[in-house]
């Protein structure tokens, strides 16, 4: 058993280099099947072993997670004035972004709700881009009259400096190289145009009293560099951008009703792994460090 702080390379011959472009890999915190390793340059924290460590397996790597998770579409075309996604958790901290511009784009778009909700509220423009080629057809079967690309970013045909606002939703920890990420996401934006960044938060609470066992957002199959809130910023102004807001935010606590369902179906496991969670999420509510953290950053 490896010490945590212990200095260490890891253990996938191919493994990452940190975004920063410096420091050493630490060890965190080692589970059975995965380690959470710590640059110690910048404070992020990686997988070890990456799900993925080169960017041209995304496409299919993602397609393939996902191909069994796309559920069949009910509606066509069904907008939504209401604010379920996670972004508007951020507006409500951060309100200049409840301003209705011209364009926008969800990096990560999955079925492509947020980009119904943006639609819905004004944005003029609005644009889907996500590696998974099936839940991109889901979402064009719902939501007509928005474009939905199933392709990286650079390859949507997105104009430079055209777009006011792009929002990354659970993906930079998704990618093998974040800071190449946010330097093609800048260049679609217009001046004045801002970013932002939702993603697991290693100083959480949940991380702090479940260490490896936080699977819920560590999720070790398929995230690869986590952040904590300096990490997250430190990205975005080594990309180019000027950090306006960090802040970190809680997710709403598991209903008595799904408790019950678990426990009629059977499922004592899966039941005991979700209360293990929530003892995360309410030690997250004490400290007032919650599970996502977000930066919102504009460009100069």
């Amino acid at each position: 058993m490896i010490a945590q702080g212990t200095a260490v390379a890891p253990a996938r011959e191919t493994s990452l280099a940190c975004w920063c472009r410096g420091g050493q890999w630490e060890v965190c915190s080692r589970g059975d099947t995965f380690g959470v390793l710590r640059c110690t340059r910048c404070g992020c924290c990686r997988i070890d072993p990456p799900p993925v460590s080169n960017p041209a397996e995304l496409g299919h790597f993602y397609t393939s997670y996902y191909s069994d998770k796309v559920r069949s579409a009910t509606s066509i075309d069904t907008p939504s004035d209401q604010e379920t996604s996670r972004f508007w958790k951020v507006v409500h901290q951060f309100p200049p972004l409840a301003e209705t511009l011209d364009s926008a784009v969800d990096v990560g778009c999955g079925n492509g709700t947020l980009c119904a909700e943006l639609r819905s509220h004004g944005w003029k423009r609005v644009i889907g881009v996500d590696m998974s080629a099936g839940r991109i057809v889901e979402a064009r079967r719902r939501h007509n009259g928005i474009e939905f690309y199933d392709v990286a970013l650079e390859q949507a045909g997105i104009a430079p400096r055209s777009l006011d606002l792009a929002i990354l939703d659970n993906v930079i920890e998704h990618v093998p190289d974040p800071f190449e990420q946010l330097t093609m996401v800048r260049e679609t934006l217009k001046p004045g145009g801002r970013i932002v960044l939702i993603t697991p938060n290693m100083t959480s609470g949940n991380f702090r009293l479940l260490r490896s066992r936080w699977t819920q957002e560590l999720a070790p199959h398929v995230h690869i560099f986590l952040f904590t809130p300096n990490s997250l910023a430190r990205l975005a102004i080594m990309a180019g951008f000027r950090v306006e807001l960090t802040s970190t935010f809680h997710l709403d606590l598991y209903s008595m009703r799904d408790w019950m369902g678990r426990l009629a179906s059977g499922d004592v496991r899966g039941a005991a792994w979700r209360g293990m969670q929530e003892l995360g999420n309410l030690w997250a509510r004490l400290i007032g460090s919650g599970p996502m953290v977000f930066i919102v950053a504009q460009k100069p």
